[in-house]
């Protein structure tokens, strides 16, 4: 949606207040004319539109946003530091880029990708050596060629090469499976060629012996494993191979099979006494972190907010205490517990700060309302000057509570400027008297004059709308008429504003002119300083 062009006023009122605001991270932060806030190191990129009347709290939710971003920075220092194979912080880095490149936040957004970027470049280090490792083992692998009948010793070769394979780390996928398939090419035209010796010298039994002899080892290899997934996808695996596996020496067959049921057993039997144990400990701590939860959801909109934050740490400490839960339970609950903490947090947050940022601005305009007093106690101005006293005595009333250590002392500074100027005007008026008289008649005549010129206006524009009104339920339906809606429904609201406002004068005006009517009354409040109660400071 296209932002509407500010006013001169506008604009110079949203520079004042940009230019006097200070905060961490502005250094890093540009804002046009519109409001529009953008932030290096995307500069095309509006994270915000600000305005006086809301920027502040605007500004804090983006420093609120830049802190959480800088705080899992530092959790991924430490996991870095803390981490021996790198590699697997590649979707963490890749994840918090995402994050930083997405997010509405104040600060300094380039030091955060600089740390990934550096992150970025170590691990690039370690992929590429990882993947030298692995072309020096194809190159090995491509090397083997078979010499006086070494079909044996070039199958463990070729057995060790796949194993050193896996033991090599991370390698990005698209260069791993190039050489991998490169691998696979020469190890498959390898046992290719072996099968086929096998069968020339009619040992095709002994050929499959060897398979199922290889699928026995590795079955044995996982059965003591305590990496179930890992090792439950293998045993599938072997199964199917040695299903894929032809006919061999039938008492060999029967006790390698033996032995790879008995492995297989070994491993489930194993498998499901864990499962059992763990399901067990997770059904408690489900019920002792949901029990956490519902703690912090009734306390939530607590205003007690000392007793209740202490309260809230207890519950963190004693639910990082707590093991983990069922794999469809783990996001509910933690979700439902952050949630009911955030929400404490963030009305604890904006309380405190709503009503700091309330009594530094109640200190700053009443301050500035004593500046201007003193600034007009010895204006010779007097009747324009006595409206703006008075106003800012009106502007005074409206304002709400400072600190205790300035309430008085502003209201003293305050109306002693207020009655030195009107002790003043007092002497004056007496000595100008008729002097007066005449000049508040002249100013009568020309304030009603005014009031009638903007009554009319109001009046012309008023029918202006009728008008307007009247075309729009006479608009036949066509192709421009939406266009042609849209912009009498336009006419007539900027109308209408101007009305409003010119209401507002009017009222002003009119108030001057029942002054005129009633000076009596009118002179009784002017010199009247002493109707002003202490109350209102």
């Amino acid at each position: 949606m296209d932002t509407p062009n500010p006013t001169p006023a506008a604009t110079d009122n949203l520079k004042q207040w940009w230019n006097a605001k200070s905060f961490e991270g502005k250094e890093f932060c540009q804002l046009d004319d519109h409001g529009a806030l953008t932030i290096a190191p995307f500069p095309e990129k509006v994270i915000s539109v600000l305005n006086p009347v809301t920027g502040d709290t605007v500004l804090q939710h983006l420093a609120e946003k830049y802190k959480e971003l800088s705080r899992q920075s530092e959790e991924l220092k430490k996991e870095w530091e803390n981490t021996e194979d790198k590699t697997k912080l590649i979707s963490r880095l890749s994840r918090l880029k995402e994050q930083i490149g997405q997010a509405n936040a104040v600060g300094n957004l380039q030091a955060l990708l600089d740390t990934i970027g550096q992150f970025e470049k170590e691990i690039d280090t370690i992929v590429d050596q990882n993947y030298k490792a692995k072309q020096a083992l194809l190159a090995e692998a491509e090397s083997l060629t078979v010499t006086n009948n070494n079909w044996k010793e070039l199958t463990q070769k070729f057995r060790d090469i796949t194993d050193q394979w896996k033991a090599v780390g991370f390698v990005d996928k698209k260069r791993n499976e190039a050489l991998w398939e490169k691998l696979e090419t020469v190890k498959n035209k390898f046992f290719e060629d072996k099968r086929i010796h096998q069968e020339e010298v009619g040992n095709e039994m002994l050929q499959n012996l060897d398979l199922k002899m290889e699928i026995v080892e590795k079955a044995e290899a996982h059965a003591g494993s305590e990496n179930w997934k890992e090792s439950t996808e293998v045993f599938k695996q072997l199964m199917e191979e040695w299903k894929k596996t032809g006919r061999t020496i039938q008492e060999k067959n029967d006790a390698l099979w033996e032995r790879f049921i008995a492995a297989k057993n070994n491993f489930y039997d194993r498998k499901k006494v864990h499962t059992d144990q763990i399901r067990v400990q997770q059904e408690e701590n489900f019920a002792k972190k949901e029990a956490i939860a519902q703690k912090a959801e009734a306390m939530k909109d607590s205003t007690d907010w000392g007793i209740t934050a202490q309260a809230f740490n207890e519950l963190w400490e004693e639910w990082k205490k707590i093991g983990s839960v069922p794999a469809e339970h783990t996001n509910t609950l933690w979700n439902r517990f952050i949630a009911a903490k955030e929400h404490f947090y963030q009305a604890k947050r904006q309380q405190a700060e709503s009503f700091k940022n309330m009594l530094k601005e109640n200190l700053a305009r009443k301050t500035a309302l004593i500046e201007r007093a003193e600034s007009i106690k010895n204006s010779n101005e007097w009747h324009q000057s006595s409206d703006e006293m008075n106003n800012l005595l009106d502007q005074w009333k409206q304002i709400g509570p400072v600190g205790k250590e300035h309430s008085d002392t502003l209201w003293e500074k305050f109306i002693s400027a207020r009655k030195h100027f009107f002790n003043r005007k007092d002497k004056e008026r007496q000595r100008k008297k008729e002097q007066y008289e005449r000049h508040r008649e002249v100013q009568n005549i020309q304030t009603r004059n005014h009031l009638i010129t903007l009554e009319n206006e109001s009046a012309d524009e008023q029918a202006q709308i009728e008008e307007f009104k009247e075309s729009l339920t006479q608009i036949t339906e066509g192709p421009k008429a939406e266009e042609l809606k849209a912009h009498l429904t336009q006419l007539i609201k900027d109308i209408e504003q101007r009305i409003q406002k010119r209401a507002r004068k009017i009222e002003e005006i009119r108030a001057q002119v029942k002054r005129f009517d009633h000076p009596a009354e009118e002179n009784t409040d002017e010199q009247g300083t002493d109707t002003v109660s202490a109350e209102t400071h």
